[in-house]
C-alpha cells in the first residue's frame, strides 16, 4: 500500500468521510488490509456505534440499563437493533418510530419492568390484560403475576391472550408488557425459554440480531447487510406475511424455501443450511461495546446467548416450525420447494 494512501488511515477527518459511505461488510474488509486500516476502522466503529448514545433515546441512564442486562441476561432485538447495526437514524427515515424490544427470561421480568417504571415510563396494559383480570387498568405487577400466555403450541389460542407484533413467535412467549413515555415505546418480551431461543424463532434471518450489555451480534451478518437477503425459517401464515412484507419494503429479498437459494450458490452458503452454527463463529458479526461502564460483579455473569448452537435444516413439508432441544440447541426446519 502506497505511503500516501496509508496516511489516510491516520486522519479521522478524512477516513470518517470515507467510512460513512461503507456498510459493515465493507468496513470489515477494509480493516483486514493493514494494521493502520484496522485501527482506523476500530476507532470509527467506537464512535459510530455508540451504544450509550443509542440507548439514551429511551433511557436517562444508559449505563444502568446495560448493568440491568448484565444481571438478568436480557437481550435487545427486533427492528431497533437492525436499525442500529444498519446505521440508520431515528428521525426522518423509513425506520422512524422503531421501539425498543427487551427479551428477558420470565424469572427476571418483574425486575426489568420495575426498572423501566423507575425510568419514568407508564405501563399500558393491553385490553385483554384488563378483561381477563376483570379490571379496567391493572398494574404491571398484577398482569405479570396472573396473566401469562398459555403454554400451548396452538398460536390461535395464544393470540386470544395477547396482542403482539407478528415479528415475535407466540410459542416462546410468557407475556408482553408495553411501556410508554413521551411517544417512545419500550416492550418487555418475557420468554419461557432463553431470550436467544426466542430470537431464533423469528420468522426470518434478517432480524436475528441482538445486543447484550457488552456487544452487538448479528447471526447472519453477510446475508443481512452485504447481500441484503433473508431466509424465512418457518411456515408462512397470516401473522408472518405482514412481517415479511415489512422487511421486503425495507430492502431485503426474502427466500421462502431453499430451492431459490440453490440457484445462487454463494447465497446458499451464507445460511449454512444443514450445518451447525455457533454463537461467535465466522458467520457471526460481533461488535464489542466495552465493559468499563459495567459493574465488575456483573461482567462475567453467564449468558446463554454467548454459548449457544443451532442449525437450519431442510425437510419435505411434514414439519415446519422451530424445534428446541437441550435448552441451548435450536434446530430450524425450512420447507423444500417441490417441483
Amino acid at each position: 500500500m502506497s505511503h500516501n494512501i496509508l496516511n489516510i488511515f491516520y486522519c479521522p477527518l478524512i477516513y470518517d468521510e470515507i467510512f460513512f459511505c461503507l456498510d459493515f461488510p465493507d468496513l470489515a474488509r477494509t480493516s483486514r488490509t493493514c494494521r493502520a486500516a484496522k485501527h482506523a476502522v476500530s476507532e470509527f466503529c467506537r464512535r459510530e456505534y455508540n451504544i450509550n448514545k443509542h440507548l439514551s433515546y429511551f433511557f436517562n441512564d444508559s449505563i444502568a440499563f446495560r448493568n440491568l442486562q448484565a444481571r438478568t441476561g436480557a437481550l435487545v432485538s427486533g427492528s431497533n437493533v437492525l436499525q442500529f447495526l444498519d446505521r440508520i437514524d431515528y428521525e426522518g427515515t423509513k425506520y422512524n418510530g422503531s421501539d425498543l424490544d427487551i427479551f428477558v427470561q420470565d424469572i427476571h421480568t418483574r425486575e426489568t419492568g420495575h426498572w423501566i417504571l423507575a425510568e419514568g415510563y407508564e405501563f399500558v396494559p393491553a385490553w385483554r390484560h384488563g378483561h381477563r383480570l376483570g379490571k379496567r387498568d391493572p398494574t404491571f405487577d398484577e398482569v405479570e403475576e396472573s396473566n401469562r400466555i398459555p403454554n400451548t403450541a396452538d398460536s390461535d389460542i395464544q393470540a386470544k391472550f395477547i396482542e403482539v407484533d407478528p415479528d415475535y413467535p407466540l410459542t416462546a412467549l410468557s407475556n408482553v408488557f408495553t411501556f410508554y413515555k413521551n411517544n417512545r415505546q419500550v416492550q418487555v418480551i418475557s420468554t419461557r425459554c432463553t431470550p436467544l431461543q426466542c430470537i431464533l424463532l423469528f420468522h426470518c434471518t434478517c432480524v436475528m440480531n441482538y445486543f447484550t450489555h457488552e456487544a452487538a451480534y448479528s447471526l447472519y451478518a453477510r446475508a443481512t447487510f452485504d447481500a441484503r437477503v433473508a431466509l424465512a425459517v418457518k411456515e408462512i401464515g397470516h401473522r408472518e406475511i405482514d412481517a415479511l412484507l415489512k422487511y421486503r419494503w425495507r430492502g431485503w429479498k426474502i427466500f421462502e424455501c431453499d430451492r431459490g437459494l440453490k440457484k445462487v450458490s454463494t447465497l446458499y452458503k451464507l445460511f449454512r443450511v444443514d450445518r451447525e452454527r455457533r454463537t461467535g463463529d465466522e458467520l457471526t458479526w460481533k461488535l464489542p461495546f466495552g465493559t468499563d461502564d459495567i459493574d465488575p460483579q456483573y461482567r462475567n455473569v453467564y449468558n446463554p446467548a454467548l454459548d449457544s448452537s443451532w442449525s437450519i435444516k431442510r425437510h419435505d413439508g411434514s414439519r415446519r416450525d422451530m424445534e428446541v432441544n437441550c435448552g441451548f440447541f435450536v434446530s430450524v426446519d425450512i420447507p423444500v420447494e417441490r417441483k
